[in-house]
């Protein structure tokens, strides 16, 4: 018995599609996942600059928000 492997993809995120949008997007496949609609999935993807925040995390105890604004750094908070 041979099972399914989804290999995708979605490479550097550009200012289309920033840190959020990758956030999201995985929590859309693993709620797929957990439904069983979608097959068992490796994803490759790289992020610009920015800050991952996990769903209970400080945002300003994680980074300097001052800088990463004046940088242009993204913040995004995961699921």
């Amino acid at each position: 018995m041979s099972k399914i492997l989804r290999v995708l993809d979605t490479g550097l995120a550009s200012a289309r599609w920033p840190a959020r949008w990758n956030v999201a997007f995985t929590a859309a496949l693993v709620a797929e996942h957990a439904a069983g609609a979608a097959p068992d999935t490796l994803r490759f993807h790289r992020y610009p600059a920015c800050v991952l925040l996990g769903a209970s995390q400080q945002a300003d105890a994680a980074a300097d928000l001052d800088y990463c604004r004046r940088a242009g750094i993204e913040i995004a908070r995961g699921e």
